[in-house]
C-alpha cells in the first residue's frame, strides 16, 4: 500500500531504522511504533525531519491514491510544527479507517482519477477469489440515490415554483441539475476530437521531415523529433481524455435514470384508478427498465450531435487539402451515404418503438396471468394463454430481426467506408493526370482521413 511505503520512506531517513522496518506491514509497524522504544527514538528527533517531511509529503500528494496526505498532513506541520508521533499515529489510523468505509476514488490522486488506478485493488481482489457484496465500496455520496434524487427535486421545484400547473417536459430540469456536468464533459470530448484530428497532420509533416532530410532547406533535427514525440503524445492524450469521456458519460447518465427513475415511482404509487386504467403494469414496467436504459445510455452519444458533423468538415477539408479535385468522388460517396443511412436508421427508430410496444404488451399479458394463475389452473386455460404470449412473443422477434438485419447493414456502411472512399480518391488521383504521384505523404494520410469519414458518419447516423 501506499501508506506502508510512505511510512517506510519517511523512516528510512534514520539509518538505525531501516533494516528493521523495512519488512513491516502497515499494521504491523504502527503495532511497533506504539508498543517499542522507536516512538520514543522518532518523537525525540522529529523536530528536525519536520521540513524535510512537510517537503516530501507535498510532493508526494500529488501521486499518493487514497489519501490526501497533503490535507492530513502538510498543513499542519508546516503550521504547528507537531513533534508527536502520537498525533501521526491517531491521523494515519483515522485515514485508512475512514478510507475502508469509503470509495477509493474519494481521496484518488489526480494522476490516479486520470489512470483509474483506484480502480485497480478490487480488480486484483476479483483475480484472487470471487467478489462478494462486501468486497464492494459503498458509492460516493454524489452518486447515491438519495443525493441525486433530492438534487434534481431541488430544481424541479425551482423551476414549478412560479408556475401554477407543472410541465410535463422534465429537460429544463435535466439541464439545470447536470448541465454544467455535461459542458465540461463536452469540452473534454472536444479536445479529444481535436487531437485526434491533429494526428494525420502531424504524420504527414513528420513524412515530410524525412524525405527532406539531408537536402539544402531540411530543417533541424529537433523538429523531426519533436513531430515524432507528438505523434506519440497526441494518441495517447485523446485516449486518455476518451475514456474519461466515457466514464463521466455513464455516471451522468446513471444519476439522471436515478433521478427519472425515483420520480416515476412515487408517481406510479399515487396513481389513481382512472390512472392505472391508462397506464397498465407492463407499460410501467418498460418506461422503467428499457425507457430508462435509453436515457441512461443517451447521454455517451449526445456530443455526436455537434462533434460528428464537425470531425466531417475537417476531414472533408483535410482531404481536399491534399488530394484538391481528385478528393470529390469519396466526398460524393459520404454525402450520398449519410442520408440512406439516415434513413435506414430513421425506420430502425420506428421499429424501436414498435418493438416497445410488443414488449409492454407481453409484459402486461405475462403479468395478468400470475396475478390470475389460479383462475387459469382452475379452468384449464394454461395452454390458450401459452399461446398468446408466444404469439406476442413472436411479433416481438420479428421485428427485433429486421432490426438487426439494419443495424448490420449499418455497421458493413460504416467500417467500409473509409476504404471505398480511399479507393475513390486515390483512383481519380492517378488518372485524372499523368503527373499525379502517390507519394510517401499522400499514401499514408490520405488512408487516415477516410478513415475519420466512417467514424464521422456512423456519429452523424446514430441520431
Amino acid at each position: 500500500m501506499c501508506i506502508e511505503v510512505l511510512i517506510v520512506i519517511i523512516l528510512e531517513m534514520h539509518n538505525t531504522l531501516t533494516t528493521v522496518l523495512l519488512a513491516l506491514s502497515l499494521d504491523q509497524l504502527l503495532a511497533t511504533l506504539e508498543n517499542t522504544n522507536l516512538c520514543n527514538y522518532f518523537v525525540s528527533n522529529f523536530t528536525e525531519m519536520c521540513p524535510q517531511f512537510t517537503s516530501f509529503v507535498q510532493i508526494l500528494a500529488v501521486f499518493v491514491d487514497r489519501i490526501r496526505f497533503y490535507d492530513l498532513f502538510a498543513k499542519t506541520m508546516a503550521n504547528t510544527r507537531v513533534n508527536s508521533l502520537l498525533q501521526i499515529y491517531h491521523k494515519i489510523t483515522f485515514a485508512v479507517n475512514n478510507y475502508r468505509s469509503k470509495c477509493p476514488k474519494t481521496g484518488a490522486s489526480f494522476i490516479s482519477r486520470l489512470t483509474f488506478s483506484w480502480f485497480t485493488p478490487i480488480i486484483m481482489n476479483g483475480y484472487r477469489k470471487p467478489l462478494t457484496d462486501e468486497d464492494m465500496w459503498p458509492l460516493e455520496v454524489d452518486n447515491e440515490a438519495k443525493s441525486c434524487v433530492q438534487q434534481f427535486n431541488k430544481h424541479r421545484h425551482q423551476l414549478n415554483e412560479n408556475k401554477t400547473k407543472a410541465p410535463v417536459n422534465i429537460l429544463p430540469t435535466i439541464l439545470l441539475t447536470h448541465g454544467p456536468s455535461l459542458a465540461l464533459n463536452s469540452v473534454t470530448k472536444l479536445v479529444s476530437t481535436l487531437l485526434t484530428l491533429s494526428q494525420p497532420v502531424i504524420l504527414d509533416r513528420l513524412i515530410t521531415f524525412l524525405t527532406a532530410s539531408g537536402q539544402t532547406l531540411a530543417e533541424p533535427d529537433w523538429i523531426g523529433y519533436t513531430y515524432a514525440l507528438l505523434l506519440f503524445v497526441c494518441p495517447v492524450l485523446a485516449s486518455v481524455l476518451n475514456a474519461q469521456h466515457n466514464y463521466w458519460s455513464n455516471v451522468i447518465g446513471l444519476r439522471i435514470r436515478t433521478s427519472i427513475t425515483a420520480i416515476l415511482y412515487e408517481k406510479s404509487i399515487k396513481l389513481s384508478s382512472s390512472g392505472r386504467k391508462d397506464n397498465t403494469s407492463g407499460e410501467l414496467l418498460k418506461m422503467l427498465s428499457t425507457d430508462m436504459h435509453y436515457i441512461m445510455f443517451f447521454v455517451p452519444y449526445y456530443d455526436n450531435l455537434w462533434i460528428s458533423p464537425l470531425k466531417l468538415l475537417v476531414s472533408i477539408w483535410l482531404l481536399w487539402a491534399q488530394l484538391g479535385a481528385a478528393s470529390l468522388p469519396g466526398v460524393i460517396f459520404i454525402l450520398v451515404i449519410v442520408p440512406i443511412n439516415t434513413y435506414m436508421n430513421a425506420i430502425q427508430g420506428r421499429l424501436w418503438a414498435e418493438l416497445g410496444k410488443h414488449t409492454a404488451s407481453r409484459v402486461s399479458a405475462i403479468t395478468e396471468i400470475l396475478n390470475h394463475i389460479k383462475v387459469l389452473k382452475l379452468y384449464a386455460w394454461e395452454q390458450c394463454f401459452i399461446d398468446k404470449v408466444l404469439a406476442l412473443r413472436d411479433r416481438e422477434l420479428g421485428v427485433l430481426t429486421r432490426i438487426i438485419k439494419l443495424t448490420t447493414w449499418n455497421a458493413f456502411m460504416h467500417n467500409s467506408c473509409g476504404i471505398v472512399v480511399s479507393i475513390l480518391s486515390f483512383t481519380t488521383f492517378t488518372l485524372i493526370s499523368d503527373h499525379n504521384i502517390l507519394d510517401p505523404n499522400k499514401a499514408w494520410t490520405i488512408p487516415n482521413y477516410s478513415s475519420l469519414f466512417g467514424n464521422r458518419a456512423k456519429g452523424v447516423n446514430n441520431f
